[in-house]
């Protein structure tokens, strides 16, 4: 049996209620629907990594609903690093130019107020990347000049981290 003890704060219109019973959470979040106190109006962010549209980058937007109003700022990770922050909530795209083409690198934009605090906790990540697009070129010659017949070339590559 389900117990509910209530008590009417007429001049606040607020109730203290003690719950000694889970199921009575349901019941509490339809009467604050019912009642206006529940906010229905989620915030989410919704966004995009280009994938293989641009050469030489990764674009990534985003859009807002659900605010009243947008984020002030938007962070910017890719594959669970910071690589930008922008400061303007009139700016909705990013453009990371030093993605490494070839490599699928996923996306996350975080929405932040003028305080720093996180608005949205909803997932908004996507998977983005830029095509390869290295070339190699060059001459086989002697040490005399003259080019040589039948030469077969190998290349190998690695990406550098930096380190």
């Amino acid at each position: 049996m389900m117990k509910l003890k209530s008590i009417k704060n007429r001049a606040m219109n607020k109730f203290n209620i003690k719950i000694e019973d889970c199921r009575i959470v349901t019941l509490l979040v339809i009467i604050m629907f019912m009642c206006g106190n529940l906010n229905v109006n989620a915030q989410s962010m919704n966004m995009d990594a280009s994938e293989g549209e641009y050469p030489d980058k990764v674009k990534i937007t985003w859009s807002f609903s659900g605010f009243s109003t947008n984020p002030s700022s938007v962070e910017i990770k890719r594959d669970g690093e910071q690589i930008g922050f922008v400061n303007n909530n009139v700016i909705l795209y990013y453009d990371d130019n030093d993605a490494i083409p070839g490599i699928i690198h996923e996306y996350a934009t975080i929405p932040h107020n003028e305080y720093g605090v996180v608005l949205a906790s909803s997932d908004t990540s996507d998977y983005g990347f830029v095509f390869p697009n290295g070339s190699i070129s060059g001459t086989v010659s002697s040490p005399y000049g003259a080019g040589v017949e039948g030469v077969i070339v190998e290349a190998e590559g690695w990406v550098s981290d930096g380190n």
